[in-house]
């Protein structure tokens, strides 16, 4: 616990006071924290996100081929999807 305070409390928690003296205000800095942190930390991470979703959706044709293909054997469509998915470049955690 100490060290995510380290991390993270330590760098936010002067950003959030850095913005209390910008406007002398703790309910305009609390606003300015949040636009903040959506834009300087969440905003790329949803770009990241997708740009994966969109990937993964160019392949649902042949993942869906690959469903048919080896629909009574989950172990061998698994193993199947895992190849093109790996050849891809995409893991299915990265959407």
């Amino acid at each position: 616990m100490e060290l995510i305070n380290t991390i993270l409390g330590t760098p936010l928690g002067y950003i959030i006071y850095m913005a209390y003296i910008f406007t002398g205000n703790y309910g305009f800095a609390v606003i300015i924290f949040a636009v903040f942190v959506r834009l300087v930390i969440l905003f790329p991470v949803g770009i990241i996100a997708h740009k994966n979703a969109i990937r993964f959706l160019k392949l649902q044709s042949s993942l869906n081929i690959i469903k048919r293909r080896y629909s009574g054997d989950k172990e061998r469509m698994n193993e199947e999807q895992y190849v093109l998915l790996k050849k891809s470049g995409i893991t299915r955690l990265s959407g």
